[in-house]
């Protein structure tokens, strides 16, 4: 994801990512990529292959 959502979803004590995994029960990772615009994202499963939506 672009550097500026990442810094969004993992900044603060309680951040969008802990509150995820209280609610959900599910760990996710967030990368950060500035090669990638605003708007885009990209889904890998645990292998690593990318998941198209």
């Amino acid at each position: 994801m672009h550097p500026y959502l990442y810094a969004y979803f993992t900044n603060g004590i309680v951040s969008k990512k802990w509150m995820w995994l209280l609610k959900y029960k599910k760990k996710i990772t967030l990368i950060q990529d500035s090669s990638l615009a605003i708007t885009d994202y990209i889904f890998t499963n645990a292998m690593g292959e990318q998941i198209e939506l």
